[in-house]
């Protein structure tokens, strides 16, 4: 099972909700939709339930504080 972590400008620790996913990919997905969507999200990660590892993922929009920048 896997989870999405997310963090905003104010968070130290990884932000999560009840959603679990079967697949990587599924969690992936949710992330890339939330990144989409959430004005104040800087950052997010998959997370592997009973390991706790975390799984890199690159952002693709930087949120500078006034606006967002899409990275190549």
């Amino acid at each position: 099972m896997y989870k999405v972590g997310i963090k905003t400008r104010s968070d130290k620790n990884w932000v999560m909700n009840g959603l679990e996913f079967d697949t990587e990919e599924e969690a992936r997905e949710y992330g890339m939709a939330l990144e989409r969507e959430w004005t104040y999200l800087t950052e997010w990660t998959i997370i592997m339930q009973g390991t706790n590892k975390l799984i890199p993922v690159p952002i693709t929009r930087i949120n500078t504080g006034k606006s967002w920048v899409t990275e190549p």
